[in-house]
């Protein structure tokens, strides 16, 4: 099916309106695309962006773009560590696949990085899996300059899926190692350079560690605590 990306949103054909069990879990799922078309590419006026469906049921949708594929499940359907589990299988396998410069056969696609994001825009509450079979593929922040609010949907789960893996102190005490590079380094050039060095000791690399550039900022000032209450209200532990 084609969707239409324009440079303020997304919209969905009638035909396709007309078929859809979840059109909430639907509509999250577009407009998080739209966000990623828009960062790939200068989008000036509505195209048309072909979607191969992988999966379509009420439950979860899966969306391939190019070398992105996009898996959203239905929250209410499952728990948070449900959720989080599938996040840490997926990035295991995109990490191995990478470490063992694994080639896929015909017909098979093998991710080489996951992201993932927690999103309730729609009114329900919506994890997405987003993986990338690029061999070098954009990191949020520095190559992938997304929306705000999908970049919220992204800090959101990067947060919980962190805290799910490491526990909150060791999250708190990574971003006091950042906090400590940033004050000692005014480049950012410099800083950036030596962020994966300071967070690898705290198990954080890729895109978790880019995350957490911004986490603590976003969590006080731009809304990101009262998020992610939101959404762990509206999903099972």
């Amino acid at each position: 099916m084609n969707i239409i990306v324009a440079p303020n949103g997304v919209a969905l054909p009638q035909d396709v309106q007309a078929t859809l069990q979840n059109p909430q879990l639907v509509w999250t799922l577009a407009g998080v695309l739209g966000s990623f078309v828009r960062a790939s590419s200068q989008v000036t006026e509505p195209i048309e962006v072909p979607i191969h469906v992988v999966r379509a049921d009420d439950v979860a949708n899966v969306w391939a773009v190019g070398p992105w594929v996009f898996h959203a499940s239905d929250l209410r359907s499952g728990t948070l560590g449900m959720y989080c589990e599938m996040v840490r299988k997926s990035r295991a396998k995109a990490g191995m696949a990478q470490m063992m410069g694994m080639q896929a056969p015909p017909g098979v696609v093998i991710p080489r990085y996951v992201m993932s994001l927690l999103a309730h825009d729609e009114g329900i509450p919506v994890g997405i899996i987003v993986q990338s079979t690029a061999p070098q593929p954009p990191l949020p922040m520095l190559e992938l300059q997304l929306e705000a609010g999908v970049q919220s949907m992204w800090l959101a789960s990067a947060h919980i899926n962190i805290v799910a893996r490491i526990g909150e102190p060791a999250l708190r005490a990574a971003l006091a190692a950042v906090a400590t590079l940033r004050a000692a380094h005014t480049d950012f050039g410099t800083f950036i350079d030596q962020m994966p060095a300071t967070l690898k000791p705290h198990s954080l690399v890729d895109d978790e560690a880019i995350a957490c550039l911004v986490l603590d900022q976003w969590e006080r000032q731009d809304g990101g605590a009262q998020r992610m209450q939101q959404l762990r209200t509206m999903v099972r532990p």
